[in-house]
């Protein structure tokens, strides 16, 4: 998840449950010096190097059916989040930072309890 605390309280009320392990791509950017409170546009181009186009942002996410351009936004949104994921974590392991990711995690799991 990037920036995961919106999407924490709505798997905590869909699921009754949360995530655990998390590994939150915003933190782990931060702890391993990619920059503290990035964008995920912005993470996506720094890790691999794609620009995305964020033009659904703003779109009308409850009106059915999605259309193209949303699908293929909401693919994006989910498409570079296992690469992000392993570059991040061998930076944080090269500088011993994993476990402070680790931290992290759970006080934030801690605060939606």
């Amino acid at each position: 998840m990037h920036s995961a605390s919106e999407d924490l309280v709505t798997f905590k009320c869909a699921c009754g449950v949360l995530p655990r392990p998390l590994f939150d791509t915003q933190i782990a950017a931060a702890l391993a010096g990619v920059g503290g409170g990035m964008g995920y546009q912005k993470l996506v181009q720094e890790v691999t190097g794609t620009l995305l186009t964020k033009g659904e942002t703003r779109s009308d996410w409850m009106r059915r059916p999605l259309s193209p351009s949303q699908l293929e936004y909401a693919a994006d949104d989910v498409r570079y989040l296992f690469a992000i994921h392993d570059e991040l974590t061998r930076r944080l392991t090269e500088q011993d930072r994993l476990g402070w990711l680790a931290e992290d995690a759970e006080r934030l799991l801690a605060t939606m309890t």
